[in-house]
This record gives structure tokens, C-alpha cells and sequence, in this order.
């Protein structure tokens, strides 16, 4: 304990960990070693030691960006629940009991309790337009811009284009579909082309629009487009 209590004194007089990393105070209660966590390219007790020849991994998802969002709002977005909620997980919740005679009925009020609530947070959030549109639920939207992809791509000549710089993915996708060829043209025939929009942009965080702005099959992804990340502007309806 007194090792613990030792780090997390030094390391908690400089929480901000120099503006290059994050610190979780909770990590003490859980036993574990109070720490800055780096971002790439710092070390250091306080992540005060940059590597200027450091090359940054852009291929992962990283959120950590969007932290001083929440730490700011957080008496927005806090939830507390009680140590005694639904203890007896393998009941199903009263909400949830089905009908007499409705065997599926407890999984039918489940989707329709998601789909209610995801309307309802875009309502408040803003940034999207969900009335007049179907609510499509994947395992991460990799696995939604593929299944759009497969879908926009009929033959074997079609080209997925994305500006550059892009999301690593993009080419593992474009491998994945079979009539799909990854390009960095911006010349070709429209009607051949699947242009994937990506705004704000990952990595580079800027607003995108498309290169082809005419008969080019289009995919928008707007999984960035929340208030932790930009300015939410106007309600996506593409």
C-alpha cells in the first residue's frame, strides 16, 4: 500500500500528465498501479518525454481524443446505478415479459426500446435526421459499410474511393468485397465508382465532402459527427 499510495501522490500532482496522457484515479481503487497513460510518442512518469522519430499507429480506433468532452460535461452524461440493479439478470425485467402467446414478443420490445432510444438521442444530439428512415443495427459500423459496399458494387469493374488521408480499414474493406478496387483517381467514370465520405474525417478530424459530386455511388460516414468531436451544425439527412 505504501508503493501505491507513493505513485499515486506523485503521479496526482500532475494529473494532466503534461497534456500527453490520461490518468484514471479510479485505477487505485481497482488495486491498480496509478499511472499516466501515454499518448503515442510520450513516456515518461508524466508523459513529459516526446520521441520526435516516434511513428503514430493510425490504424486502431482512438476515442482518448474526445476525453476532455466528457470530463467537462460530465454531470451530463453521468449514470449512476445502484450495486443492487437487476441482480437477478436471468429474469427477464417486468418491461420485457412476453404476452400470453407471444413467444418473441420480450425480444420484439427490446428492438423496439433500441430503436425508440437511438431516435431519441439523435433528436437531442442533432446531428441526424431519423424520422422517414429505418434504424439498421450492425456489430460496429466496419460491419455496416461493408454490407453498403457489397450492396453498391454489382460488378467487378467498381472502384471504392476515399480522399485521402483515410481510416486504414478502408483498404482491408475494398479486399473484403469481391468487385470492389481500391483507387486514389478522381477521373473515372462515376457510374463505376463507390466514394466513401467519411466527415469529420479519422485521423485528421476535418470536415470532408465529396470528390465525386455527381453520379458516383456514395456512402456518408457519420460516425464522428457527435458534439464531443465537432461542431454539430445542421441534421444529417444523406
Amino acid at each position: 500500500m505504501r508503493v501505491v499510495a507513493s505513485i499515486a501522490g506523485l503521479v496526482s500532482s500532475t494529473q494532466n500528465c503534461s497534456g500527453q496522457g490520461y490518468y484514471y484515479p479510479e485505477d487505485v481503487a481497482l488495486g491498480l498501479p496509478a499511472a499516466c497513460e501515454c499518448l503515442q510518442c510520450f513516456t515518461g512518469v508524466q508523459c513529459e518525454i516526446e520521441d520526435r522519430e516516434c511513428a503514430l499507429d493510425v490504424t486502431t480506433v482512438e476515442l482518448s481524443a474526445a476525453m476532455p468532452w466528457f470530463d467537462q460535461n460530465a454531470k451530463m452524461v453521468e449514470e449512476n446505478l445502484g450495486s443492487h440493479y437487476h441482480m437477478d439478470y436471468l429474469d427477464k425485467p417486468a418491461w420485457l415479459a412476453p404476452e400470453p402467446g407471444h413467444f418473441h414478443m420480450a425480444s420484439a420490445r427490446l428492438s423496439s426500446r433500441l430503436n425508440s432510444t437511438i431516435r431519441e438521442l439523435h433528436r437531442v444530439v442533432g446531428n441526424a435526421e431519423t424520422d422517414g428512415y429505418q434504424v439498421v443495427v450492425g456489430s460496429g459500423a466496419i460491419q455496416l459499410l461493408t454490407g453498403l459496399a457489397h450492396l453498391l458494387a454489382p460488378t467487378s469493374d467498381t472502384s471504392l474511393y476515399a480522399e485521402a488521408p483515410f481510416w486504414g480499414c478502408w483498404t482491408l474493406l475494398a479486399d473484403f468485397v469481391q468487385n470492389l478496387t481500391l483507387t486514389n483517381r478522381t477521373d473515372l467514370q462515376p457510374s463505376k465508382v463507390v466514394e466513401l465520405v467519411t466527415s469529420p474525417n479519422n485521423p485528421n478530424g476535418h470536415a470532408m465532402r465529396p470528390t465525386y459530386t455527381s453520379g458516383a455511388a456514395r456512402i456518408s460516414d457519420f460516425v464522428y459527427y457527435w458534439p464531443h468531436m465537432t461542431n454539430i451544425t445542421s441534421k444529417r439527412t444523406e
